[in-house]
């Protein structure tokens, strides 16, 4: 890293101009090259080029918008949760103490954006939540429409049935009436048909 960077350059603008060398290395060690990528910047800032030191927060910066190195990697080691590579020959614990000292402000900007993007998470956990519950009253309403509706059905079912039920007896009444009239007249005894000799006499009784 300190051969590759011009002393008369910044070392955001050293590190833009050796990007592409920069991504092959973290690409290729992975978890490991990352640490070593830290511990190169720390002696950088700290042990070779200390002057340079107001420089840092901005190569940082950079350093995590263009997800180099992440956020919550900093953070951990800035808290001591996430050590570096104590087998590396880069490694300076005071070095990083120092280095921790000249990243402050640094530091406070990174969980300002940390909680920042937990707020939109739970914010965005919220409105999901809402959506939900809205959805599933809508489904409420929707299954209670349909349960109004089948009753409703049923309802007039029932009554076109008792409806159906009612004529049909009626039906059958005025049949019956009908029958019971006919029965009637047929028995009925027309007196003026009965055949009277005309030489009766009540007399001859």
């Amino acid at each position: 890293m300190f051969g590759l960077f011009n002393i008369g350059r910044t070392p955001l603008k050293n590190f833009k101009k050796n990007e592409a060398v920069f991504q092959h290395f973290l690409k290729k060690d992975e978890e490991l090259g990352t640490k070593h990528f830290l511990q190169a910047i720390t002696l950088f800032f700290i042990r070779r080029f200390p002057d340079l030191q107001k420089e840092a927060p901005s190569l940082m910066q950079y350093m995590v918008t263009q997800k180099y190195l992440s956020k919550d990697f900093l953070l951990a080691w800035n808290s001591k949760k996430q050590k570096l590579d104590k087998n590396c020959m880069l490694y300076d614990k005071k070095a990083e103490k120092k280095f921790k000292a000249v990243l402050v402000k640094f530091m406070e900007w990174l969980e300002e954006m940390e909680s920042s993007s937990d707020d939109d998470s739970s914010s965005g956990e919220e409105e999901a939540k809402g959506e939900e519950t809205k959805k599933q009253e809508t489904d409420l309403e929707r299954k209670k429409r349909e349960q109004m509706e089948l009753i409703r059905q049923q309802q007039e079912e029932q009554a076109k049935a008792m409806q159906d039920k009612k004529e049909k007896a009626d039906q059958e009444d005025t049949k019956k009436q009908q029958q019971h009239e006919s029965k009637q007249d047929q028995t009925k005894v027309d007196v003026t048909k009965i055949a009277v000799e005309e030489d009766f006499d009540v007399d001859d009784i």
